[in-house]
């Protein structure tokens, strides 16, 4: 990843990791990005010229939603309409994620650029707040 990538993308509250997922990139409250190991050393993102990492370019990664989804939903426990789900369902969860995602970074990028139709984006938040009602009335269910 680049810097300009990485940086955007920790602005963004995703999670980026150097070499291995001990290492996270993280920006603190004074606006410094820096990678910091779980133990909780750290060190800057960049030389102190600002623009050469401090590491190579290809050692950056961030997990994909998919990965991330897959590490906190239990899918062998995921009850949808009463019913419970197995690995079957997986993919649909995951088809829902990527529509919210992607409608969600639609609105964002509208919002930032000043070109928002109003009656699209409030469509757009409706639909979002609809399929996470369903998945969080899913997961109430499965709680009582």
């Amino acid at each position: 990843m680049k810097l300009k990538e990485i940086k955007k993308a920790v602005d963004c509250g995703r999670e980026v990791f150097w070499d291995n997922k001990g290492y996270r990139v993280v920006k603190d409250n004074i606006g410094q990005y820096l990678i910091k190991h779980e133990a909780g050393n750290c060190i800057g993102l960049t030389h102190t010229d600002g623009r050469i990492l401090n590491g190579k370019e290809e050692e950056f990664f961030m997990e994909t939603k998919y990965d991330r989804l897959a590490d906190e939903i239990n899918w062998e426990n995921w009850e949808h309409d009463g019913k419970r789900s197995g690995k079957g369902e997986t993919e649909k969860y995951f088809q829902i994620s990527e529509v919210l995602y992607c409608r969600l970074d639609w609105l964002k990028e509208q919002i930032e650029t000043g070109t928002v139709d109003e009656d699209e984006a409030l469509d757009t938040i409706r639909m979002a707040q609809d399929m996470i009602s369903g998945i969080k009335d899913s997961q109430l269910k499965k709680i009582q």
